[in-house]
């Protein structure tokens, strides 16, 4: 039988393994957006950026707070509130050259704590990435067809399936013995 703490991992494994697949993009299709977003100047296109460069899903993003970037160690503590997988510490997401370069930017026209905001006080909303995408870019793919992007890319490139999974903040495999 399992013990309670194996059963709680299961359980959480349940919640977060649930399949439901996303439109993506090819990661040829991906780079080809790409500079289309760089040369935007919206708020809404700059979270879709900051998204599509860090794996990252909507509900952890749209919200971020200056105060969880750490410029000194180039990463961006994502807080235990915004985990989709239930752990009870800041999730450490890796910040690219590219991504530092475009908070950089955003940031001189910051009005306030939050990252992705249009006045300052409040976030964006989860759908203005994805709204961007369909609008702007003509794209219907979803954002978290973005992390699908991203999973296909790291397959493709036999990069580690635990770091990918990790890079996802998806639950790893876990091996329980009775």
């Amino acid at each position: 039988a399992l013990s309670s703490a194996a059963s709680d991992v299961y359980k959480r494994q349940n919640k977060c393994n649930s399949t439901q697949h996303f439109k993506s993009l090819s990661f040829t299709e991906l780079k080809a957006i790409i500079p289309k977003l760089q040369q935007e100047s919206s708020i809404g296109a700059k979270a879709l950026l900051f998204g599509v460069l860090t794996a990252t899903r909507t509900v952890e993003f749209t919200q971020a707070h200056w105060r969880e970037i750490s410029w000194r160690e180039k990463v961006w503590l994502c807080p235990p509130s915004r985990r989709k997988d239930g752990k009870e510490f800041p999730f450490r997401v890796p910040l690219s050259q590219q991504v530092i370069s475009l908070l950089k930017e955003i940031r001189k026209e910051s009005k306030g704590e939050f990252i992705f905001s249009v006045d300052g006080k409040t976030p964006i909303r989860r759908e203005t990435p994805r709204k961007f995408l369909r609008t702007a870019l003509n794209q219907a793919c979803t954002m978290h067809g973005m992390r699908s992007t991203f999973r296909d890319w790291c397959a493709e490139n036999d990069i580690d399936n635990e770091a990918t999974e990790k890079s996802l903040m998806h639950l790893s495999l876990i091996h329980i013995s009775e």
